[in-house]
């Protein structure tokens, strides 16, 4: 009857839709298309890359479709396979994304293996338009910590560009450019950028109910630092560095360029220039404790990855 009440509760998003949205938010910002692939795929496919697991794939007892019997490990060489047929019927910048389940054999025979959600990019991006994305999506999630990035030797990527992305207890994903051999036989005329994330992990630690931070009301302090390292020392481990040495009083750090001069500094040596924005939140700072912070800083920095200051 028409006046009889209707049962109704409140209902909200999961967390799990709230973060796959902030996901395709960044994505298509960025000007990548949202894709859909089988998660059937053929021997061939499967086995252009499969950076989570070297184990055999799982397969199907029937083929799914014509030739297709492997579950995928990867999101990745099925969306090469997308970009390359986009090319071939001239929709040039076919930049592509994909949500969807990866399987992963276990561990060992014994093992189950297991479902892993998963957010795979390929792109005509360069390489480090592709990891500035991968960092702000880390922020529009709420990542309590900077993601860090880690070399990484994965057969189809170029050995050059390979690096894991890690928090600090767990594996995320990685980024590299595909190899050119590769996309030479799937005839792709330009170079390749990808990336893939494990949502699960990032969901794991991600806080998606953004809080306020106050902002300083108090002017800041720039100071930019050129400091020789070792040719094999990255800019994470002295970002990092940096961080470590000053706390809560550093605004910000910056990279601004790479300099090499063997004569004056030696062979397998680099120069770094940096810049460290300082401002405490209560009180205007100082210059002698402006000097102090940056002390420590060049301390920290000499400690962990042999920097000295020029000059």
């Amino acid at each position: 009857p028409e006046d009889h009440p209707i049962t109704v509760v409140p209902s909200a998003k999961r967390p799990f839709d709230v973060a796959i949205e902030k996901i395709r938010g960044v994505m298509v910002s960025a000007g990548i298309s949202e894709a859909m692939t089988p998660s059937i795929v053929t021997e061939k496919i499967d086995a252009m890359i499969s950076p989570w697991t070297d184990r055999p794939s799982l397969s199907t007892q029937v083929p799914m479709l014509e030739g297709a019997r492997k579950l995928r490990r990867s999101l990745l060489p099925s969306l090469l396979a997308s970009r390359a047929a986009n090319w071939a019927a001239a929709n040039v910048h076919a930049d592509l994304f994909e949500i969807a389940h990866v399987y992963l054999p276990g561990k060992s025979d014994s093992d189950l293996p297991s479902e892993q959600y998963t957010l795979g990019i390929v792109c005509g991006l360069d390489f480090f338009t592709l990891k500035g994305m991968i960092d702000e999506l880390g922020r529009r999630l709420g990542l309590p910590w900077q993601l860090q990035y880690v070399p990484k030797t994965i057969d189809g990527l170029s050995s050059d560009w390979t690096v894991e992305i890690h928090g600090p207890d767990s594996q995320l994903g990685f980024i590299s450019v595909i190899d050119p051999k590769l996309c030479k036989d799937l005839k792709l005329p330009g170079e390749a950028t990808a990336a893939e994330l494990s949502i699960g992990s990032l969901l794991g630690v991600a806080k998606l109910v953004p809080t306020q931070k106050m902002v300083s009301a108090y002017p800041s302090i720039l100071r930019d630092l050129n400091l020789i390292v070792d040719e094999a020392v990255r800019w994470s481990s002295l970002e990092h560095a940096v961080r470590a040495a000053v706390g809560t009083e550093l605004a910000a750090v910056h990279y601004k360029e790479t300099y090499r001069d063997p004569a004056k500094d030696g062979a397998d040596r680099k120069r770094i220039l940096l810049s460290v924005e300082l401002q405490k939140s209560d009180a205007t700072l100082t210059g002698a404790e402006a000097d102090s912070m940056i002390a420590s800083i060049l301390n920290e920095c000499e400690r962990t990855v042999g920097a000295k200051l020029l000059g």
